[in-house]
């Protein structure tokens, strides 16, 4: 049964803002967010972000989650990287090129210590419960924003990348994907997971860390989604962006049974993804089938991407205000039915 409804939220570090839209979300249904912080964020306002996470907690009892979002642009998200502006030299390489992609090597030290220390300040914070790790991925093109097919060539193959590869295969990283290199990559990404998971842990083991992989045909590390429930990580999600991938509500169906059936195969918990920004006009009702194939689906958690259906962002639906009271009443629906 869905226990959490929510919706992430950026782009305001104003406290009385913040109030009134948690209220707001309050009426649509919501009952937890997720707080999405770039690394500008954490920057300059992580102090608003903790007092935000305060007012969510102590004035609407909402589950608050932390979202790194877009760090080292190894997180899905369209801000800039800190990171990347300051260190260069550590960026993933294409293998055919060898042009550095806006991307983090998540297997240097530098990225891992970065981030790491990020997390240990978020992680004493009392009012967060969790972490949201979204769609972790090796670069997807030269911009880095929609997956691309790179083969037969990849990324990463900076030197970090191709000292650790020599080092387990005892021969060169090939220009060209083979076997062994996707199996590297993949191996680094769930380390680099286990990683960060574990310093959350090592600071609160109460605090959730949830992963959330990408659709089963956009894969750009993460084959398997069972491995990605190892021990240190709680909640398996997906988002199955039926418009953005051009797929039908079919699709998102199918992607739902395999989340929910791999976390229960796994004693996770699962969480849903759906749709609230970029819906074209006259396919507002879409998302209301889509919230109800969540919860028959048996997720414990659905979320949508964004508050307000994206308004005043560059991804804002056609209408914002209809998406935004189709996901308040399709919550809404849910709601009353675990009252009954």
């Amino acid at each position: 049964m869905v226990k959490e409804l929510g919706v992430a939220y950026h782009g305001n570090v104003y406290l009385d803002h913040a109030r009134a839209d948690f209220r707001e979300m309050q009426e649509h249904g919501c009952n937890s967010v997720i707080l999405a912080m770039s690394e500008y964020d954490y920057d300059q306002w992580r102090g608003q972000y903790f007092k935000m996470a305060k007012i969510a907690k102590d004035e609407f009892n909402f589950t608050v989650y932390i979202n790194f979002w877009a760090w080292g642009r190894v997180f899905g998200g369209e801000p800039p990287s800190i990171f990347l502006n300051n260190n260069v030299a550590f960026r993933q390489i294409f293998s055919k090129t060898q042009q550095a992609f806006p991307a983090a090597c998540f297997n240097t030290k530098a990225f891992r210590s970065y981030i790491k220390r990020a997390i240990r300040k978020v992680a004493r914070v009392r009012e967060i419960d969790g972490f949201f790790w979204d769609e972790p991925h090796y670069a997807y093109s030269e911009l880095n924003l929609l997956p691309e097919d790179l083969s037969p060539y990849y990324v990463c193959n900076c030197d970090v990348c191709q000292n650790l590869f020599f080092q387990r295969y005892q021969y060169k990283m090939p220009d060209k994907e083979n076997d062994d290199v996707f199996k590297f990559k993949e191996e680094q990404l769930l380390d680099f997971l286990q990683d960060i998971c574990r310093t959350v842990k090592k600071i609160d083991l109460t605090k959730k860390n949830i992963i959330c992989v990408m659709p089963s045909h956009a894969t750009t590390g993460l084959s398997d989604w069972n491995r990605v429930c190892f021990d240190e990580m709680d909640v398996l999600a997906t988002d199955p962006y039926w418009i953005v991938y051009q797929k039908d509500l079919h699709w998102v169906r199918e992607e739902a049974k395999k989340l929910v059936r791999v976390a229960r195969t796994n004693r996770k918990e699962a969480q849903l993804w759906v749709l609230a920004f970029s819906i074209p006009a006259n396919r507002e009702s879409e998302i209301e089938t889509v919230v109800e194939i969540f919860d028959t689906s048996g997720a414990d958690s659905i979320y949508a991407w964004l508050y307000r259906g994206g308004l005043q962002t560059f991804l804002k639906s056609q209408n914002p205000p209809l998406v935004w009271k189709t996901l308040g009443e399709a919550f809404q629906k849910i709601k009353k039915r675990k009252k009954n």
